[in-house]
């Protein structure tokens, strides 16, 4: 079981696992604003078409402003050129330079913006997927702030409260924040092998780093929002993770509750829920 659930993973890797909106239907994979796709039907907001009076001066809707900002975010140098992009600079700055100690990014460019002629929206997210140089499709979601709108950075470097191999170390038994992609499995084993107390999970990071299989109470109202509908593979989701009080195992951990349904947390969503 664990070499398949490896060798599944590195086929997803090999074909870029920062994909976040599959294009396949029946794959059931979510993305990270995890919302509703909106077609860019004429003379709709986000679709670039004049909505004022022929007399009034337009105003830029969404994809006027975001595409130049996506092209600048994509093409960036340094983490100072990433700054006056991204929302709650404040909070960010010492997590993007912690990623980043030099200050150095190497771009991946981008190709095309909009390569699915649609925004996904959720709340106060707006999504759209770009094509980088690398020919992977990635998603950039957007808040609307004071300031105007600001990429959300977090969902896009999936950063976490810890480093994820520093986790499987240190083995903590507090809660640390993670953006995961979750899948069922049947998986119970050493401190996890009652099957009737647990629910067994497969949890993903976006780098490609091992697998970690999580546990939820069964009967619990966490664990019926974590359990995928039937016609959905994978869910993306904020969630914080622990290792039961006497760990046995570096890649076996308690799911302690779900932060954010996607990686993008909207306002009052710092804190967790269940």
């Amino acid at each position: 079981m664990l070499a398949a659930a490896a060798l599944l993973f590195a086929a997803v890797t090999a074909v870029g696992v920062y994909v976040m909106i599959s294009g396949d239907e029946n794959e059931g994979q979510l993305d990270l604003a995890q919302g509703v796709m909106v077609p860019l039907d004429p003379g709709s907001a986000t679709s670039g078409e004049a909505t004022s009076a022929p007399d009034e001066p337009r105003k830029p809707d969404f994809l006027d402003v975001a595409e130049p900002m996506a092209v600048a975010f994509l093409n960036a140098t340094s983490v100072d050129e990433w700054l006056p992009l991204v929302r709650n600079r404040g909070d960010v700055e010492s997590k993007m330079r912690a990623m980043y100690p030099d200050g150095v990014l190497q771009p991946p460019g981008m190709l095309a913006f909009n390569t699915m002629e649609q925004v996904q929206t959720k709340g106060a997210i707006h999504a759209v997927v770009a094509r980088t140089a690398d020919y992977f499709e990635r998603e950039i979601a957007f808040l609307e702030t004071p300031e105007g709108w600001k990429i959300d950075w977090e969902s896009w470097a999936c950063w976490s409260e810890m480093p994820w191999r520093e986790f499987m170390q240190q083995r903590p038994t507090r809660s640390v924040l993670f953006r995961v992609k979750l899948e069922s499995l049947d998986y119970y084993n050493k401190a996890f092998t009652d099957e009737r107390m647990w629910q067994s999970y497969l949890l993903m990071p976006a780098s490609g780093e091992p697998l970690l299989y999580g546990y939820a109470e069964r009967g619990t109202p966490l664990n019926s929002r974590l359990t995928p509908p039937s016609d959905v593979k994978t869910l993306l989701l904020t969630v914080k993770l622990r290792f039961p009080d006497q760990p046995v195992t570096d890649n076996q951990v308690i799911i302690e509750s779900i932060v954010a349904e996607g990686w993008v947390l909207q306002d009052g969503e710092g804190g967790a829920s269940q």
